[in-house]
């Protein structure tokens, strides 16, 4: 089995193949080293693994190793997308074309679905948007098709994945509200990936431990997929009214202000002057100014992430026999206030 760090230099020297940054021969192994801030041992496995595929020959490393671009596999990409994100998805998709594949989008909305049935047709599956289920998860790894899912994965430890590191985001959100006094803070998630909400919610309540702040009833709620993301959020509203644990700051990846209110004059509610609904969004995105709403966007592009998701992919097509990985991306946001 290689070290992840020499599958990850391998992809990198067959991507740099592929699009013609290296030629005929590859450069000697101290340049690699040089190029790659590696060890000897980690770019010779790498080699290995180049050399397994027929890509390159091995023969006479310290001359320059030959290149059989002939041997460059090619094919097509599934990327599943859960919703519409047509701008951002060409970025993913010049990049997988610049690899030599073809790419085919699959979304929600569109007539044509992403069919189990159909997915060995496939060199290998992205799947972004929290489109991943975990039917779909088991199908794919019964048949051995690489996927990677670009939101962390709970209900299954042999799934590749890679997201943002939700801990670090819920800390600093929650520092960044604490100096500012605040107390009742509440996270409203809303992905309908299987056991997605109850890890982030897990993770808010171990930071707000380790605040001194309260646990209240929100932050237990559970999203159910019984209900659309509306609706649950409505539910959760209804648990803090329930419970007299309205917030006084309300944390949420989407905008709800209409959710709010409409439940506002449905139950007669006046939100006291404190209250602050703060949300993403995307940094074309024009919102209604109002007092007690205030966004925040993030400094990382989330077509980024993919890009890294699409990266981990072609490792899982490269090594099928490697481990699950499972990354956190470190992420920024600016809070406008």
């Amino acid at each position: 089995m290689h070290p992840a760090k020499a599958i990850t230099v391998a992809v990198e020297i067959e991507s740099r193949i592929r699009r013609g940054f290296y030629t005929t021969r590859l450069p000697t192994t101290d340049v690699l080293q040089n190029e790659f801030q590696a060890a000897r041992q980690t770019i010779t496995r790498a080699l290995q693994i180049l050399s397994k595929q027929g890509i390159i020959t091995t023969s006479a490393p310290r001359n320059g190793v030959r290149i059989s671009r002939e041997n460059l596999s090619s094919g097509t990409i599934a990327v599943v997308v859960g919703g519409n994100v047509h701008k951002e998805d060409l970025c993913l998709i010049k990049e997988i074309m610049l690899d030599g594949f073809e790419a085919k989008m699959y979304y929600s909305s569109d007539k044509e679905k992403f069919l189990l049935e159909r997915a060995s047709r496939f060199s290998g599956i992205l799947f972004i948007n929290s489109s991943l289920t975990k039917e779909t998860a088991r199908g794919l790894l019964a048949r051995r098709i690489p996927f990677v899912s670009c939101n962390r994965i709970t209900f299954s430890n042999d799934i590749s994945f890679i997201d943002y590191d939700q801990e670090q985001l819920i800390r600093f959100m929650i520092g960044h509200l604490v100096k500012q006094n605040c107390q009742r803070i509440a996270f409203f998630y809303s992905s309908g990936l299987e056991g997605y909400n109850e890890e982030s919610m897990r993770l808010v309540r171990k930071v707000k431990r380790e605040f001194g702040l309260p646990i209240l009833a929100y932050d237990h709620f559970t999203v159910s997929k019984d209900f659309s993301i509306s609706e649950n959020f409505i539910n959760f509203m209804k648990l803090s009214l329930k419970k007299e644990d309205l917030p006084e700051i309300l944390i949420a990846k989407q905008n709800f202000m209409k959710e709010l209110e409409s439940f506002s004059e449905k139950y007669h509610i006046t939100y006291p002057d404190s209250f602050r609904f703060i949300f993403h969004r995307l940094k074309s995105e024009r919102i209604p100014k109002q007092s007690w709403v205030n966004t925040f966007v993030f400094s990382y592009p989330t077509w980024r992430l993919w890009i890294q998701g699409y990266k981990l992919l072609r490792e899982n097509i490269l090594v099928p026999e490697s481990y699950p990985r499972h990354k956190y991306v470190p992420q920024k946001i600016v809070i406008k206030l």
